[in-house]
């Protein structure tokens, strides 16, 4: 049975970005071990071109035991991403060129895939003049598939809530005030839900925004999962710290790999961008609603 769930960090006034969709990691720590949870319980991925655009996220899970477990579970190590675009206005990504594999769902009038897009990435033509999310499930299922991570923007994940093909809401308050009129939110609809989709609050989790230690990480010392590094300093668990040019927070990390000032490592060896203010004071919220009113 098909499973769809939505994963976002929201601020307190429901934004996700900033009206320039400035890159920004809302979450903590928590939030993004629960990401990597999220993404190994998924077959497949579906993500909007604007996110690719504007961040590249990787999409490579990074925790070994997840993905042996995967294969354990006789599942692919890596879960497929699809890249939704009306217009096929994608360049190269790191989607593409993953272990995992990749798909592009795209319109009938959409122009064929440019460079950027590596001839293994498979298209899929699913609409008129916007990807028809309801023609994708079905695609997915075709595929074997039955577990689905809407991870964004706020304008993909407003497709699937219009069709009520959401079955889950996996939220992420966090303790910040983004402001604006045109900054993106959870549902980037543009119009309003008729009749409006229904969710029952399922689970309630409250915890720490940060949990990095109180220290600091100099060259040539062993770097453990949480740990705080300064800029040019080469990150992996247990791995010693060398000079080097900054790598994207998110990215797997490697021995050698820097992380931009003021990021840590997660378990795994995962890059994390630089904290928001205050963060080691503050707490998130995890919520969790599922479609429907509650004992339907």
């Amino acid at each position: 049975m098909m499973m769809i769930r939505v994963n976002m960090a929201v601020s307190l006034d429901g934004k996700i970005a900033t009206a320039d969709r400035q890159k920004m990691r809302l979450g903590g720590h928590a939030d993004l071990r629960r990401m990597e949870e999220l993404r190994a319980w998924a077959d497949v991925i579906v993500v909007g071109a604007g996110t690719i655009r504007a961040e590249d996220p990787p999409f490579a899970l990074t925790d070994t035991t997840l993905r042996r477990q995967r294969l354990d579970d006789g599942r692919e190590e890596h879960p497929m991403v699809v890249v939704l675009t009306a217009g096929m206005h994608l360049e190269r990504a790191r989607v593409f060129s993953g272990p995992g594999r990749s798909a592009v769902a795209t319109t009938d009038q959409a122009p064929d895939p440019g460079p950027g897009i590596p001839e293994r990435v498979v298209i899929w033509r699913l609409g008129p003049d916007r990807v028809d999310v309801a023609k994708l499930v079905e695609r997915i299922a075709s595929e074997g598939f039955d577990r689905v991570l809407v991870e964004g923007g706020g304008g993909v994940a407003s497709l699937f809530f219009e069709k009520e093909l959401v079955d889950e809401i996996y939220l992420t308050l966090t303790p910040w005030l983004i402001g604006g009129d045109m900054a993106p939110g959870l549902a980037d609809a543009g119009r309003l839900f008729d009749p409006p989709p229904t969710f029952h609050l399922a689970s309630i989790e409250q915890v720490p925004v940060a949990s990095v230690p109180e220290k600091s990480v100099q060259a040539g010392d062993p770097v453990e999962a949480g740990d705080p590094v300064q800029a040019g300093d080469p990150v992996e668990a247990g791995d010693p710290v060398q000079a080097g040019d900054p790598v994207q927070a998110g990215d797997p990390v490697e021995a050698g790999d820097p992380v931009q000032a003021g990021g840590s490592v997660l378990a795994g060896g995962t890059a994390r961008e630089a904290s928001l203010p205050g963060e080691a004071d503050r707490e998130e919220i995890f919520l969790i609603y599922r479609k429907g009113v509650r004992g339907e």
